[in-house]
């Protein structure tokens, strides 16, 4: 969670890498798999692009804090969000 919320405000304070980031986006517990696509995204890693692809129909559930409330939601709604935000920047 820390590599996820540095990443939102400084990412340039920590060199993360594709590599670093898919082990965790191929574990068993969905929360694992959330923050790894959120740190995917946060560090715009679009070498995750095919991982996260991946996880676009997992229909496991969530449960994350932001935006000062906790808000669930599917592995695949948050993949199908960072897979859009990592292709975007790829135009």
């Amino acid at each position: 969670r820390a590599v996820f919320r540095i990443g939102e405000e400084r990412p340039d304070l920590i060199s993360i890498s594709t590599e670093f980031t898919d082990p965790f986006l191929r574990d068993e517990d969905p929360l694992v798999r959330a923050y790894a696509l959120l740190i995917s995204g946060a560090y715009k890693l679009r070498g995750t692009i095919p991982a996260v692809s991946a996880l676009k129909d997992d229909s496991s559930m969530v449960k994350l804090y932001g935006d000062g409330d906790f808000v669930s939601l599917s592995i695949g709604e948050l993949a199908t969000k960072i897979y859009d935000s990592l292709s975007e920047e790829e135009k």
